[in-house]
């Protein structure tokens, strides 16, 4: 396989219903594209693009001034139409409301043609005081009634859905008129399928649970080479593009000062994550600034709030904040500790001062908690057929249920799932580990959990990528606790 070749894997769902909504006659539209960036949503479109020869694309540019924006746009207007109607006026005399303005006469002058026009990293467009936002409100009124007008908005920030589409006073509140479709991650499967076919199960695994399933991470790592060297080549060489990808995830939520208070905070949290306390009494900051940060970081999907069940031993607990994105918790755990090191290494395989050989593939304080977060990412995310074998090999029949976390240092489980319907505790171990007295440490810590209400029964679960033999897996049953192994949830 060619490493320097791009691979596009197919995103049939959100594919189809982009397609299903663009070429749906009688009626004009408007869908919200959003993800992660780098998961792919650009690719996406513009190969909508490439097949339809009526959809007007426009991109935004980081840092790029509205007035600029607003030439680049009638220049791609004009080049789209054929004709040169915006480029006619001066600079000066450009705004959003004549651009749109010709949006409208083009419709209306070709009632028979559909129209869709893609408005791409919408972050970058709608900026403040560019009057962008106000524009499309205004506008979408006739262009709706055109019946042959389709928008697509699409961003990687969540701060701009937030502000402009998330309650009843957001400008943008109630203009959705067809979906709102989010772009997911691929999947550990879809991961090996289409990128690792001749990488071990626990290999592929664990570069998940290093960068995830965003495909243009995962094009920076060479499919020529074992696992080792290749991780080696993407993360721990100067070349690297991982040191300073933090900043691109950031900059989309937040300016050049934000990013600054930022990082310090995440820097904190540490790979088990923290409470507000914490953080507070490690920076010398402003608890006011903090909590607003902190909140800030959980609103745009940065950081996560750890859900806690009620023990019969915890009264109360604190809220306990961690970072779930797979990427931001090895750039945090790894790769800034090591940053003086990466940006002089050219040669040396600077990745076995982190993993024991190349057949542990264990990084400590890393891999535990990230295999804990990559399992509670499953459970949680849409469904997936990966999913569906994940949780026929637990037990549990549908997706009727609430996730739960445990505390740090607590023998409870890492993962509580309560099955709503089924009315059960299904406590879940995960333990990344090539040592049987791991996964043996484990089974105990499973049977030690007591459901608090004494109500529900509890089925104990342990995830483990430990080759166990067929001895363990029947002692464990028969004490009660169900072993699973990551070959098995791959399929």
């Amino acid at each position: 396989m060619d490493d320097t070749i791009t691979i596009n894997v197919p995103r049939p769902k959100a594919e189809l219903a982009l397609k299903q909504f663009i070429t749906k006659k009688g009626k004009s539209g408007l869908v919200y594209l959003r993800g992660r960036r780098r998961v792919g949503k650009t690719t996406l479109l513009k190969k909508l693009q490439a097949e339809s020869l009526n959809i007007f694309y426009f991109i935004g540019v980081a840092d790029e001034p509205n007035k600029s924006s607003l030439i680049r746009f009638a220049k791609s207007w004009d080049d789209f139409t054929g004709k040169p109607t915006l480029t006619k006026f001066k600079n000066t005399e450009l705004d959003w409301s004549l651009c749109f303005d010709n949006v409208s006469s083009y419709a209306a002058n070709n009632p028979s043609k559909l129209l869709t026009i893609i408005f791409d990293e919408i972050q970058w467009i709608a900026k403040s005081r560019s009057g962008f936002v106000g524009t499309v409100k205004d506008k979408w009124i006739d262009w709706e009634k055109t019946n042959n007008i389709k928008l697509i908005i699409c961003g990687s920030s969540n701060r701009f859905f937030i502000k402009q589409t998330g309650g009843e006073e957001k400008i943008l509140r109630g203009l959705k008129t067809n979906a709102d479709i989010v772009l997911a991650p691929l999947t550990a499967q879809e991961v090996r399928e289409h990128y690792f076919p001749d990488w071990g199960v626990d290999e592929v695994l664990m570069l998940y649970m290093m960068i995830g399933g965003i495909p243009y991470y995962l094009n920076q790592v060479s499919r020529r080479v074992g696992f080792v060297r290749a991780a080696n080549e993407a993360f721990f060489t100067r070349s690297t593009i991982f040191l300073a990808e933090v900043d691109e995830v950031l900059n989309v939520e937040f300016n050049r000062a934000g990013i600054v208070t930022t990082k310090k905070i995440l820097a904190t949290l540490g790979v088990l994550g923290g409470t507000f306390a914490v953080v507070a009494d490690k920076l010398e900051m402003a608890a006011s600034g903090i909590f607003e940060a902190v909140g800030k970081l959980v609103d745009y999907s940065l950081l996560k709030e750890k859900k806690c069940i009620p023990l019969k031993n915890r009264k109360k607990v604190s809220t306990v904040y961690f970072y779930d994105d797979p990427y931001l918790l090895f750039y945090f755990a790894c790769l800034e500790p090591m940053r003086t090191s990466i940006k002089e290494n050219d040669r040396q395989l600077l990745i076995s001062n982190l993993i024991g050989s190349e057949k542990s593939l264990y990084i400590a304080n890393f891999s535990g908690r990230a295999f804990e977060v990559y399992i509670r990412n499953l459970l949680s995310a849409d469904l997936t057929e990966q999913q569906n074998v994940f949780l026929d090999l637990m037990g549990v029949v549908d997706r009727d249920y609430e996730l739960y976390d445990s505390l740090a240092n607590e023998p409870h489980g890492d993962l509580i799932l309560l099955h709503k319907k089924l009315r059960t505790y299904f406590v879940i171990e995960c333990k990344w580990t090539k040592h049987l007295d791991v996964v043996k440490e484990g089974i105990e810590q499973a049977l030690k959990f007591q459901a608090p209400d004494n109500l529900f029964p509890v089925e104990r679960i342990v995830i483990t990528n430990c080759n166990v033999g067929e001895g363990l897996v029947k002692k464990s049953r028969e004490q009660g606790v169900r072993l699973i192994t990551t070959g098995e949830m791959f399929f």
